[in-house]
C-alpha cells in the first residue's frame, strides 16, 4: 500500500491494484490519520472483507480523523456519509507509471 495523503491510497493486492480516494475534508489535524487508516485496513482484513469494502472503511476513517482534534468516534452515523463519498476503483496495472530508479542515491 502507498498512501498519498489527501490524494488517497493505492493498494497492491495479489490479484489486483486498487485506488481509494477520500472526500475533501476541512483539515483540523493530521495527527492519527495514518494510524486510523491502518486500523481500518486491519479491521477489514481481519474480517475477510473484499478489498473494496476494506479500503472504503480505511479511507473514510482516516478522512474522519483529519477533520477533528481527537481520534476515534462513538457514533457510526458520523462515518456513514464518508463511506458513501469514498471513491474506490480497481486499476489496470498496465496503466500505472513504473518508478524509474534515478541512480543518484548518495
Amino acid at each position: 500500500m502507498v498512501s498519498n495523503g489527501a490524494e488517497g491510497l493505492v493498494w497492491f493486492g495479489q490479484d489486483a491494484v486498487w485506488q481509494a480516494v477520500p472526500p475533501r475534508m476541512q483539515v483540523v489535524s493530521t495527527v492519527g490519520a495514518g494510524d486510523s487508516l491502518v486500523a481500518g485496513l486491519a479491521h477489514g482484513l481481519s474480517l475477510g472483507w473484499a478489498p473494496e469494502q476494506t479500503l472504503r472503511l480505511a479511507t473514510a476513517v482516516s478522512a474522519l480523523a483529519v477533520s477533528q482534534v481527537a481520534v476515534g468516534f462513538s457514533d457510526i452515523r458520523v462515518l456513514t456519509p464518508l463511506l458513501e463519498q469514498v471513491r474506490v476503483q480497481r486499476l489496470d496495472p498496465a496503466q500505472l507509471d513504473p518508478m524509474e530508479p534515478s541512480g543518484d542515491a548518495q
